[in-house]
C-alpha cells in the first residue's frame, strides 16, 4: 500500500522551559511573566511564573496539530499586571526552522525580539544572546494518525 504524499504537515509538542534576561516592566519591579504562543489560528499560554524574576521557569508543554512546515509560530512574553498585561518581548519563527534546529526532544534557545534566531541549546551561539532576552524550549514531534 502506498503511503499518502507528505503535505509538509506536522503535529508537534512545544515545551516552554524557561526564559532569561527578561526586561523589567516597571523600574522597581521584576516581571511576573507568562508566554503566549499563537500559530495556525490557535493560541495557548503558560501559567504565570510562580515567582517574580527576569529568569522565570515554566516547564509547560503544549500540543499543536497539523502545522505546515511553513507555519509561523508567534511567541510573546508578557508581564501579568494587576490592571493590564504588558508585552515584554517577542519572536516569530517558522516550524521548519524549529525542527531543523532541534532534534526530537532537545532544547532550543530562541532570541526574543526581532530578528528571532534559533540555536541548539548546547551551541555556543545560544550564549551570544546573553545580553538580551532568550526563551528556551523543547520541540518534539507527535505521531499523527
Amino acid at each position: 500500500m502506498l503511503s499518502p504524499p507528505d503535505r509538509g504537515e506536522r503535529a508537534l509538542s512545544l515545551t516552554v522551559c524557561r526564559a532569561t534576561n527578561l526586561p523589567n516592566p516597571h523600574w522597581r519591579r521584576l516581571p511576573r511573566a507568562y508566554v503566549q504562543i499563537e500559530t495556525g489560528g490557535v493560541a495557548r499560554k503558560t501559567g504565570v511564573a510562580p515567582e517574580r524574576s527576569p529568569d522565570p521557569v515554566w516547564n509547560e508543554s503544549m500540543p499543536f496539530a497539523q502545522l505546515s512546515l511553513l507555519s509561523e509560530i508567534s511567541l510573546k512574553v508578557f508581564h501579568h499586571g494587576t490592571l493590564a498585561n504588558t508585552l515584554l518581548c517577542q519572536a516569530k519563527v517558522e516550524v521548519k526552522d524549529l525542527l531543523q534546529c532541534a532534534k526530537n526532544g532537545t532544547d532550543v534557545a530562541i532570541r526574543l525580539d526581532s530578528p528571532a534566531r534559533i540555536y541548539p541549546k548546547s551551541s555556543s551561539s545560544a550564549h551570544r544572546g546573553a545580553d538580551g532576552p532568550m526563551l528556551f524550549a523543547r520541540v518534539g514531534l507527535i505521531a499523527m494518525n
